[in-house]
């Protein structure tokens, strides 16, 4: 009789890493699997044709133990999120009420301990897959039990891995610049702004960036433009108020992550994916120092951190320019790897949390 999984991924990051995993648990007899998804994994999921249930953000506590009662799953397997909504916790809370075991998926180095906090307690499931050795380190250093934490590598990293190879053009005629945008986190009018606010956003970035980029034009004489990638939580009329007389701007959501001199962000994923693909890549980070930069390709050499305003346009040109930095830094993500097999490595932990029939009939 096949064992009966439940799945269950909120945010993107966590619903990008997590659709590889189910689509190998789907393929698999073993298992009987059913997924819900809310937020962007609803739409990430969709597009990927894996069937699923859509919750609404207003799912309630109640509602996830009928699901729970009637599924009556052997194991669960969740993406982690830290959006306020946060269902995976709640799916979390009601399974360890009822002995369920469980595995979380991590899919970024950071917000660890966020995303495992509810209503002031930290909930945590039978084992966390985290994608490194830092990772790991990094989170016993925020108090999690080593016992939990198994290394398994990031699902969606090493299929880009595999097929990486230089993305960023060669310099001629018009340069083509990415920013890779991300939602205002906390929102302007939250009265918690003041203590959340990093010090950044797309809001201060980007007028940072397209005045660097407009005088990179005019004493370069190129031709530059500039292409937005939205956010699954952005639309494009969120981005009415930048223009320019000098470069042209557009916004895309759907812009390749291919074809461009250079990729530019604050500390998105995205730019980890951009430097697993062999792009030349920059993080504007302005108002923060490295101590508190979370974004791991900038630690590794991966990708160009700009911490200082003054700095942003010198560092820009020296990135789209400086043919020895950006064989550097191409160089350096040629030779990075992370851990192989994570849907296995994955699978194969789910499948340990399943009790022994001699367990369950002594």
């Amino acid at each position: 009789m096949p064992k009966k999984i439940l799945v269950v991924a909120g945010d993107a990051g966590g619903g990008s890493a997590m659709a590889p995993v189910v689509k190998k648990l789907l393929s698999d007899p073993f298992w009987e699997v059913s997924i819900f998804a809310y937020r962007q994994s609803v739409a990430l999921f969709s597009q990927q044709q894996i069937p699923h249930v859509a919750l609404s953000d207003a799912t309630t506590t109640q509602e996830i133990a009928m699901n729970l009662a009637e599924i009556q799953p052997d194991v669960l397997c969740l993406a982690t999120s830290a959006n306020g909504v946060d269902l995976e916790k709640l799916f979390l809370q009601q399974a360890k009420e009822r002995n369920i075991p469980s595995l979380s998926i991590m899919d970024f180095w950071a917000n660890y301990s966020i995303r495992y906090h509810l209503n002031g307690e930290t909930i945590l499931p039978n084992v966390i897959s985290v994608i490194d050795e830092e990772m790991c380190k990094e989170m016993i250093a925020c108090g999690f039990s080593d016992s939990i934490l198994h290394i398994c590598g990031h699902p969606i990293l090493e299929e880009t891995l595999a097929s990486r190879g230089s993305v960023s053009p060669e310099l001629h005629g018009a340069l083509r610049v990415l920013f890779v945008s991300q939602p205002v986190f906390p929102d302007w009018n939250s009265p918690d702004f003041e203590k959340l606010y990093r010090g950044f956003s797309k809001k201060t970035v980007l007028p940072l960036l397209v005045e660097s980029l407009e005088e990179i034009s005019t004493h370069t004489g190129k031709e530059i433009e500039l292409v937005i990638r939205t956010h699954p939580r952005e639309t494009n009329e969120d981005f009415s108020w930048i223009s320019s007389s000098k470069i042209k701007i557009t916004v895309d959501s759907k812009a390749a992550l291919s074809g461009f001199a250079l990729i530019v962000g604050m500390d998105s994923m995205l730019l980890v994916e951009t430097c697993m693909r062999g792009a030349v890549t920059v993080s504007l980070l302005p108002g923060i120092t490295p101590e508190t930069d979370v974004l791991p390709t900038n630690r590794w050499g991966l990708s160009l951190p700009i911490y200082e305003e003054a700095q942003i346009q010198p560092q820009l040109e020296r990135a789209l320019f400086d043919q020895n930095l950006r064989a550097e830094l191409l160089q350096k993500q040629s030779q990075f790897s992370l851990p192989a097999n994570a849907v296995a490595r994955i699978i194969d932990l789910l499948r340990s949390l399943i009790p022994s029939p001699s367990l369950l009939n002594p």
